[in-house]
């Protein structure tokens, strides 16, 4: 439990309400546990955490209010800011900032283009132990994605109210993220519930998706 702004009392609960019991950080991030993350996030500083998230790769500009649920993912990043900050923790922990750009000519002669350097953002031992967990995590939920023992890792995710869904993930050198949202032009920009559309759910279109585009570098 925790005390909100309001000085309310607020206990925080995982998905259907399930209680894990004593679980390791990694095994939360492979089975989507929430109260654990919650609970670090409390005891080591949620500056930290938001810290970290910077460090990464996403914008201060995304960053959600400084509460308990920054731990679980309250921000709002761009698809391209996700993929980045997975492929952080892929790349050992250092961070290149995303650019479309990597090449241009004049005349047939490349001219001068100042490309971000790799910088550390994230201790290599810490990242590595990230990357092992979401390795685990794809395991579970997709014994298949990587029959022939290729490098990959990944997580599922979704909105509070299930107004959008996630699937973010590497496989060799390559960091995807896909996310689908819907919304109603014709009323409004608010994004609606996907209960219903398509069967989608936490690991199904956003995952087919992803698993479609990656599948050539299997």
């Amino acid at each position: 439990p925790y005390w909100d702004r309001a000085g309310k009392k607020v206990a925080a609960r995982n998905d259907g309400r399930k209680s894990w019991g004593r679980i390791t950080l990694r095994e939360a991030l492979a089975e989507s546990v929430n109260t654990p993350f919650m609970q670090l996030g409390m005891d080591t500083g949620l500056d930290k955490v938001k810290q970290t998230a910077l460090a990464a790769g996403l914008l201060s500009s995304s960053m959600g209010p400084q509460v308990p649920a920054l731990s679980l993912g309250s921000s709002t990043p761009s698809a391209i800011r996700m993929a980045s900050g997975y492929a952080t923790f892929a790349a050992a922990g250092q961070h290149t900032e995303p650019y479309s750009v990597r090449r241009i000519t004049k005349n047939g002669s490349t001219v001068r283009l100042d490309l971000p350097h790799a910088r550390r953002a994230i201790d290599p031992r810490v990242a590595e132990e990230v990357t092992q967990a979401l390795t685990d995590s794809i395991r579970s939920a997709h014994p298949d994605a990587a029959p022939d023992g290729a490098a990959v890792s990944g997580k599922a995710g979704t909105t509070a109210n299930d107004t959008a869904a996630w699937y973010v993930g590497t496989a060799r050198a390559v960091t995807t993220a896909v996310v689908v949202y819907r919304i109603d032009l014709a009323k409004s920009l608010e994004p609606l519930p996907l209960k219903g559309i398509a069967g989608t759910a936490a690991d199904s279109v956003p995952y087919d998706i992803w698993a479609g585009a990656m599948s050539p570098l299997g």
